[in-house]
C-alpha cells in the first residue's frame, strides 16, 4: 500500500525485521497474539503478505530457530507420556507439543516412519505392516476354493470365526493388482453387477411387458425369486435411458387415467365421516382393508390440489374456523409428552395421541403466534445453536455459571460478534466448530478467536476431526464421540486452566451420564426406550460394532430397534461397548 505521494507506507523488509527481532517473539502464535498492542503504524500485521517476495520464513523474520527433533528423540519423548494410540497422540497434540514436534509426525518423520507402534513402544502392529505376513494371491485363492466359500457373505462369516495367519481377511485389498472379483477368487463364476453384459433396454422393456409386471414392487419381488440371464436387478441404475418405472412397465398411460377418475375432494371428505374415519391413522387402517371405492384415492394429500392439510379433510374444509388450544397450551402439552421434532410430531399424528384441539398445521391455525417449529415444541435450541452446542452449554452450567442461550459480544472494534457459549463470570467463550461448517474457514475463526480476545474475553474452541488446530489451546475431539465424551474432553481442558473443579469432574466421570439426558426422551415414538433397546442388544451377545452390522444386514431388525442407534439416542448414546457387551 502506497501513500498519495508514492511511497509505501511500510518500513522496508530488513527494517521491519530488525524490529521484530528486537521485539524478542518466539512463535508466529506470539506474534499473532501481541503485535496489535505493540506496533507501530509502519509495521504490517501480516509481513508474509506485504513482503512476499523477500520472504523466507516466520523464523527467519523472527529470529528464532526451531529445534530440530531427531525421530529417536521424538519416539522417546513419546513413550515418556505413556501414550498407546494415535488417537491419544492427537489429544496431546491439541493440548500442546514442544516446539520441533508436529502434531503429524509420519510426516514429519516420513522416512524413519514404521508405523504407531514403534513410534510410542506400544509393539502394536499396522494393517499395513501385517499385510506384508499373508501368503500370496493364488495361495488365498486355492484355500478358499478348497474349503467351499461359496459367497462373500460365507466369506465374512468364516473370517469373523477366524481366518489362517497367512490369509488376510480383505483379500481384495491386499492383493489389489491381482484381484478379478470375488467370482474369481472363490471360483463361483459370479461377475459382478459393474461387469455384467446385460440385454438391450428395450429388450428387457419388452420382456418385463410379457411377464405381465405392473409396478416396482412386483419387479422386485420377481427379482428376488430369479431373473433371466441379461435382465439386470437395478434397470434404473444399470440404464442411461431409464426415464422411470412407469414408462419402464407401461403403466404411465393408465396412471394417467387413473388421475382423471378420482372423486371429487369434498365426495372423499364425505365418505370419510359417514364411515367414522376422523383421523389419519383410520384412514390408513381402512386403506390397508381395502375398504375405499375405486374413486377415492389412498393418499388424498397428493391427489387433491386443493389439500391443505389432514384436520382440514376430515373437518370438510372447516378446520381454519375451528377453536384451538391457546399456542402456550398447545406448547405445554407437547413439552409434557416429549414431543420435540417435526419426526416426533407426524408419529404422534399417525398414531392419533394428540388432542383435537391441537392443530396438525399450526403455521395456518395460529398465524403470526406461531414462531417458529423450535419455539412451537417448547425446545430451548434457538437461534442458531445447534444439538451438541445446546448439550455442551447445559453440561457447562453445573459447573460455571452460563449465559442463556446464544449471546453477542461486543468487540473493541464495535463489531457485534455472535458466540456459542459465554461465561460473563469467567471471560470465557467457547466454541464449537462442527467439520461441515468450519472446513475451509480457519482463517474467520483466527481473525474472530483473536478479536474476542483482544476485547479481554478467553477463547476455547472445541474442534470436530477432522479439523485441525488453528490455536495452541484448541481442543480436538472425533466426530464418531459421543455427547458425553466431547463435554469430558471440554471439561478436562477447563479443569487444566484452573476453571473447573477436578473432584466435580471426577464425580461427573464416574457417573458417565449427561446432565441432558433428559433429552434422550425427545426421539420419534417409533424406537424403544434406550433402557430396554440396550437390554435388547445385549441379548444378542454381539461382540464388536462390526458384529452388529453383520447382524442387521443378515436377520432383520424390530421394527422399535434402530440400525443406527448411535445416531437415534444421542445424547444418552455411551459407545458401542455400552449397547452391546452386559460388562461395560
Amino acid at each position: 500500500m502506497r501513500r498519495k505521494d508514492g511511497k509505501s507506507r511500510w518500513l522496508s523488509f530488513e527494517q521491519a525485521k530488525a524490529w521484530a527481532q528486537q521485539q524478542n517473539f518466539n512463535s508466529v502464535c506470539d506474534w499473532h497474539s501481541r503485535i496489535r498492542g505493540i506496533r507501530t503504524a509502519n509495521i504490517p500485521i501480516s509481513p508474509d503478505q506485504v513482503y512476499a517476495s523477500e520472504w523466507i520464513s516466520w523464523p527467519d523474520f523472527l529470529g528464532y530457530a526451531p529445534p530440530r527433533w531427531t525421530f529417536d528423540q521424538a519416539s522417546e519423548w513419546a513413550k515418556q507420556q505413556n501414550i498407546q494410540t494415535s488417537t491419544e497422540w492427537n489429544a496431546l497434540a491439541a493440548a500442546g507439543l514442544p516446539s520441533g514436534i508436529s502434531a503429524h509426525p509420519e510426516r514429519q518423520f516420513s522416512a524413519e516412519w514404521q508405523g504407531w507402534g514403534l513410534f510410542l513402544g506400544t509393539g502394536n502392529i499396522s494393517n499395513i505392516a501385517k499385510s506384508k505376513r499373508f501368503g500370496s494371491f493364488d495361495d488365498a485363492r486355492e484355500w478358499a476354493r478348497q474349503h467351499g466359500i461359496a459367497s462373500f457373505r460365507e466369506w465374512r462369516a468364516r473370517a469373523a470365526k477366524g481366518l489362517p495367519s497367512t490369509i488376510p481377511a480383505n483379500p481384495q485389498q491386499v492383493y489389489k493388482d491381482n484381484w478379478r472379483g470375488w467370482g474369481d477368487f472363490l471360483g463361483s463364476g459370479r461377475v459382478s453387477t459393474q461387469k455384467q453384459v446385460f440385454l438391450s433396454y428395450q429388450q428387457v422393456k419388452d420382456w418385463a411387458g410379457i411377464a405381465g409386471i405392473k409396478s416396482q414392487r412386483e419387479w422386485k419381488r420377481r427379482s428376488r425369486a430369479g431373473l433371466p440371464p441379461g435382465v439386470p436387478t437395478n434397470p434404473n441404475r444399470s440404464y442411461p435411458e431409464f426415464e422411470g418405472w412407469p414408462q419402464f412397465l407401461g403403466t404411465a398411460e393408465l396412471r394417467g387415467r387413473r388421475k382423471l377418475r378420482w372423486a371429487p375432494m369434498a365426495d372423499a371428505q364425505k365418505w370419510a365421516r359417514v364411515h367414522g374415519i376422523d383421523s389419519q391413522q383410520k384412514w390408513r387402517a381402512a386403506t390397508k382393508a381395502g375398504m375405499l371405492p375405486p374413486d377415492i384415492p389412498s393418499a388424498p394429500d397428493r391427489c387433491y390440489t386443493e389439500w391443505e392439510s389432514w384436520d382440514q379433510f376430515f373437518d370438510n374444509g372447516n378446520s381454519k374456523n375451528r377453536e384451538w388450544w391457546p399456542i402456550d397450551q398447545a406448547t405445554a402439552w407437547l413439552r409434557k409428552h416429549g414431543i420435540a421434532s417435526r419426526e416426533m410430531w407426524d408419529h404422534a399424528r399417525a398414531a392419533d395421541l394428540v388432542p383435537k384441539l391441537i392443530p396438525s398445521s399450526p403455521t395456518l391455525a395460529y398465524g403470526a403466534d406461531f414462531r417458529g417449529w423450535s419455539s412451537f415444541f417448547g425446545r430451548e435450541i434457538r437461534g442458531g445453536s445447534s444439538f451438541i452446542e445446546h448439550v455442551l452449554r447445559v453440561e457447562l452450567s453445573h459447573f460455571l455459571v452460563i449465559e442463556p442461550a446464544i449471546s453477542r459480544i461486543l468487540t473493541v472494534r464495535g463489531r457485534t460478534i455472535r458466540v456459542d457459549i459465554v461465561s460473563s463470570a469467567c471471560r470465557l467463550v467457547v466454541e464449537y466448530d462442527g467439520w461441515y461448517w468450519h472446513h475451509g474457514t480457519e482463517e474467520k475463526d483466527v481473525q474472530v478467536s483473536m478479536e474476542l480476545e483482544a476485547s479481554g474475553w478467553r477463547v476455547l474452541r472445541v474442534r470436530e476431526a477432522p479439523l485441525q488446530p488453528i490455536r495452541s489451546n484448541d481442543i480436538i475431539v472425533s466426530r464418531k464421540a459421543t455427547l458425553f465424551d466431547k463435554s469430558v474432553a471440554l471439561l478436562r481442558h477447563l479443569a487444566a486452566l484452573g476453571m473447573v473443579d477436578c473432584d466435580a469432574l471426577r464425580r461427573y466421570e464416574s457417573k458417565r451420564e449427561l446432565y441432558a439426558a433428559k433429552y434422550s426422551n425427545l426421539m420419534p415414538m417409533r424406537w424403544r426406550q434406550f433402557d430396554l433397546a440396550v437390554a435388547w442388544s445385549r441379548s444378542l451377545a454381539l461382540k464388536t460394532q462390526s458384529d452388529w452390522k453383520a447382524y442387521k444386514r443378515t436377520y432383520s431388525l424390530p421394527a422399535d430397534i434402530p440400525a443406527n442407534p448411535d445416531h437415534v439416542y444421542q445424547p444418552a448414546w455411551r459407545g458401542w461397548r455400552h449397547w452391546l457387551s452386559s460388562g461395560a
